[in-house]
């Protein structure tokens, strides 16, 4: 730029602005005002120069302070300029994008300049000069300088905690800006902004709510112009502290449901306790008035129970939870059943625990076999009965509380009544024999070692007792029969190989099974070796034993003994004569038809015994007087083998006999009481049916009995029609049978009780079960 000097005398004045003086420099900015037209000659090519002692001299003014394209940071800030003739020089104003910011008439040269207004921005700085002549001369050359944002800086809030709790409002202080007109403050809370105009570096906040707040602010000029928002402060409006150490609230069962009562401790002056209830029901409470606070006629459930403190500001701490649950009633866990027998019924008593809060109980029994339904009640005590026939049954209970609450019905419980599946270790299931006594329990005559085993269980098969009969020779007591005074007489026979001998017993027991008397009799005089007792009856309340005794040359004498109950003694022993042509007489039974008459039958052997083909003819029934003569008989016509398994009465008094052959063949026949034959049948079943003690007859002449098919291995249950014509077989798979039941009995009350062989491990199972 070219630098022009003009005389003082022609009133021009040249002003300079250089960022470092007047000079040449590129960077220099160089403000020449021209004199007045006045002071122009006509030839433009010649100028007037100043002398060296001319009093004319050229102003310059220069800013020293910054340059062009400077960074302003600091929200204040000043201008120095330099001056080359202070004397020439009315005032000096700074300009910042063409507005008057400063103006200053006397040395310092430094200018004020309140930057923030321009912050984040490039502005145009320039200089205006007014001279002693009140000319205003102004910068041809402008230039710019770059405001940034950091000088929000000292814009600052005073000192603010970071949590407040227990208010509603705040007082906000901001470190005042220069020349500001008005402030802004922008709150943000809550996802929303919210921006206050203040004309003083003072501003309240009410109405806070809680949560996590924002604050920025910023200032304006008079001249309408911002600066930028400074940093932000945050703070967090916090509501009361949560209730600490608190204690489980109390619960109580009344007549009108549930009640929950909890006692709030103190709280500091304008804080309450409040108390929310989710649920069944949604309820609130709060401890203003300082008394416990009670929810009540609340129903069984789960319910999540809150409690908080509160402020006078309306603020609500955090909840301490606890999670709570009423119960409903429920169905004693532990009860007891006893049974007793009540006729053909059984009472069963259920019993449990006293609760106070339980008024009633209802019993539901289902029998699984026949499903029908049986229920009992009770109220106010704590035990039931239920009358049940015999069977198993499946059973719920409900209960009912003080406030009308129905429980749910009980898990489901098995009860067995009269029915039962007992195990006994080391007991023989084979030879075993029993009977069912007039109570409908079971007495049991087996073996236990070298021992025999008396045992009674009862018709819930409780061992009411067992006695252990050491006597001479292998276990001898085979037959079991219960006399009128409930006393038992068992007779047997056992053979002293060593000494060549053979003996017949016969024992009496008290009811409790206790020893009365014990006898034996030697049976083998004259050469015979082997004597049996097979079968015994009680005739006219006197015991009879049926005694078979075989010879070396496999003949046989049979004879028909009675026994004094008093002491053991024999008081008879007739022998058993009758013609049956040229066969040996094996006898195998007795039965009592009435009190007149007597019933024994058998097999009949070959005359001759052959050691390889077949001795077995026929089966034999004679009926006999009260001297043992002979009334009638009858032997089976089968032309290849028959022999015996048993005979049976049916309630006509007609007399039912069983056979079979070698092959497993059956024969059955039915006579009448003149032994005439109503019906005979054979069926080829490849069954071993335990015939002896594992059948029956029901009340209308029919017959089932049990056995096992070996190939396969099938427990069945054979069926014959009242003309003892074969019906069907069932497996039977429930009881699950572990072998061919060694003897069943009907008990009085239509149960069954099966005698079987424990699996794998040897022992006696007893079943009583239902068919």
């Amino acid at each position: 730029m070219k630098i022009i000097n003009l005389p003082l005398s022609s009133l021009s004045l040249a002003v300079c602005l250089a960022l470092t003086g007047c000079g040449s420099s590129s960077d220099n900015s160089q403000l020449v005002e021209k004199a007045s037209d006045t002071a122009k000659t006509d030839n433009k090519d010649t100028e007037k120069k100043p002398d060296s002692n001319d009093d004319n001299q050229t102003l310059s003014v220069s800013v020293v302070s910054h340059s062009a394209n400077s960074v302003v940071n600091a929200t204040a800030t000043q201008v120095s300029v330099s001056v080359s003739d202070e004397s020439q020089v009315k005032e000096i104003s700074l300009l910042v994008n063409g507005k008057k910011v400063d103006t200053i008439q006397s040395a310092p040269w430094v200018l004020d300049w309140d930057a923030y207004y321009w912050g984040n921005s490039s502005v145009t700085l320039a200089i205006e000069t007014v001279d002693k002549d009140n000319k205003v001369h102004t910068s041809a050359a402008p230039f710019n300088v770059k405001v940034t944002n950091a000088v929000n800086t000292a814009l600052t809030f005073s000192e603010l905690d970071a949590q407040l709790r227990n208010t509603d409002s705040l007082s906000v202080s901001l470190n005042p800006v220069n020349h500001a007109e008005f402030y802004e403050l922008k709150v943000e809370h809550n996802k929303s902004e919210t921006i206050l105009r203040s004309a003083q570096a003072q501003v309240e906040l009410t109405e806070l709510t809680l949560g996590d707040y924002k604050m920025s602010y910023r200032a304006t000029n008079a001249q309408g112009q911002a600066g930028p928002w400074s940093k932000a402060q945050e703070f967090a409006l916090l509501g009361p502290e949560a209730p600490a150490a608190m204690t489980e609230p109390n619960i109580e069962l009344t007549e009108a449901g549930y009640s929950l009562t909890y006692t709030p401790p103190e709280q500091e002056d304008g804080l309450y306790l409040q108390l929310s209830l989710h649920g069944p029901a949604n309820l609130s409470l709060d401890s203003k008035d300082g008394q416990p606070l009670v929810f009540s006629e609340l129903t069984p459930g789960s319910y999540q129970l809150e409690a908080s403190i509160t402020n006078a500001y309306g603020h609500k701490s955090e909840p301490t939870i606890w999670q709570l649950v009423l119960e409903a009633p429920q169905a004693p866990a532990n009860v007891v059943t006893t049974m007793n027998v009540q006729g053909e019924q059984h009472k069963v008593t259920f019993n449990w625990e006293n609760n106070d809060n339980l008024v009633s109980y209802v019993v539901s029994a289902t029998n699984n076999s026949t499903h029908e339904h049986y229920t009992a009640k009770a109220t106010d005590k704590n035990t039931l009965d239920l009358m049940l026939p015999a069977g198993e049954y499946s059973w719920q209970m409900q209960v009912v509380d003080i406030a009308g609450n129905e429980s749910m019905w009980s898990d489901t419980k098995i009860l067995s009544v009269a029915v039962y599946d007992v195990q006994f270790e080391n007991v023989s299931s084979n030879p075993s024999t029993a009977i069912s006594t007039a109570d409908n329990s079971t007495i049991i005559l087996s073996q236990k070692g070298n021992d025999n085993w008396l045992a009674k269980l009862d018709v819930y098969g409780n061992l009411v007792w067992e006695k252990t009969i050491s006597k001479p020779g292998y276990p001898p007591l085979k037959t079991l029969l219960e006399l009128p005074s409930g006393e038992l007489v068992a007779s047997g026979n056992f053979t002293d190989y060593n000494a060549g001998k053979s003996y017949s017993v016969t024992a009496k027991f008290s009811e409790t099974g206790d020893e009365v008397w014990y006898t034996q009799t030697q049976n083998n005089t004259g050469g015979e070796r082997f004597g049996d007792i097979t079968s015994a009856v009680l005739w006219n309340d006197q015991y009879y034993r049926l005694q078979s005794v075989r010879a070396q040359d496999e003949s046989y004498a049979t004879t028909i003994q009675q026994i004094d109950l008093t002491s053991g003694e024999i008081l008879i022993s007739e022998p058993f004569v009758h013609n049956f042509g040229a066969h040996r007489i094996e006898a195998a039974q007795l039965v009592v038809i009435d009190s007149d008459q007597l019933a024994i039958s058998g097999s009949l052997l070959k005359e001759t015994h052959s050691e390889f083909g077949l001795n077995y003819v026929a089966v034999f029934v004679a009926k006999l007087d009260k001297t043992f003569k002979s009334t009638h008989s009858w032997q089976s016509k089968n032309i290849v083998s028959d022999f015996h398994r048993a005979i049976k009465l049916d309630d006509q008094k007609n007399i039912l006999v069983f056979g079979e052959d070698t092959a497993f063949t059956i024969t059955t026949y039915k006579l009448d009481q003149q032994l005439n034959v109503l019906s005979s049948h054979n069926k080829s079943l490849n069954i071993n049916l335990a015939w002896q003690s594992a059948m029956h007859v029901d009340p209308d002449g029919s017959v089932n009995a049990i056995g096992m098919e070996y190939s396969p291995s099938t427990i069945y249950n054979v069926y014959f029609d009242s003309h003892l014509g074969f019906v069907r077989k069932d497996a039977l798979y429930s009881p699950a049978l572990n072998s061919s039941p060694a003897w069943t009995l009907k008990a009085q009350d239509g149960a069954t009780v099966i005698a079987d062989q424990m699996a794998p491990s040897s022992g006696l199972r007893v079943i009583r079960t239902l068919f």
